[in-house]
């Protein structure tokens, strides 16, 4: 099984779209935050990766009723990493250990939203010889002040420059 980690210069620069492009199977970080959402509010669609969803759609029973779907996951993500930073990297890696995705046919697992240093290094600490990190370079991209996108570029193993 080979990893793929993708990260760039802020939302909406190509992480999901160049994961299903170089991938056989992509996964998120927020995979376990959209599950625990769809929960706790199913009656939003939290797999909907569409930026114009994830920004149109406003979540009324979060606070104070003024928060789009995108800042809730961001907001709602935060929350166990304040204890502990890993905690979404630790869930996935769990996950991907255990499962069997070669038997599955699956050889090339993409993760298409790292957005931590601590991230990376998770991965790759459970999987030292077979993770690869990509940073994607878009001047389309909404950044993400919270968060280390700039980093993230300085650490990657290829940088893209993706045009849309």
């Amino acid at each position: 099984m080979k990893i793929i980690l993708f990260s760039g210069t802020g939302n909406n620069s190509g992480k999901s779209t160049a994961a299903k492009l170089l991938t056989q199977d992509v996964w998120s970080l927020a995979g376990a935050i959209r599950q625990e959402l769809t929960q706790k509010y199913p009656a939003y669609n939290w797999y909907n990766k569409n930026p114009d969803y994830k920004e149109k759609t406003i979540i009324e029973e979060w606070k104070d009723g003024k928060y789009n779907m995108r800042k809730v996951l961001v907001e709602y993500g935060q929350i166990p990493c304040k204890t502990n930073p890993t905690y979404w990297a630790d869930k996935l890696v769990s996950y991907l250990t255990n499962r069997h995705f070669i038997a599955d046919g699956v050889g090339i697992i993409g993760v298409d939203d790292v957005r931590k240093l601590c991230e990376v290094e998770t991965v790759r600490a459970a999987f030292p010889h077979t993770t690869t990190h990509i940073h994607l370079l878009s001047d389309q991209a909404n950044l993400e002040p919270e968060f280390e996108n700039e980093e993230l570029a300085k650490i990657a193993d290829y940088k893209l420059i993706w045009e849309k």
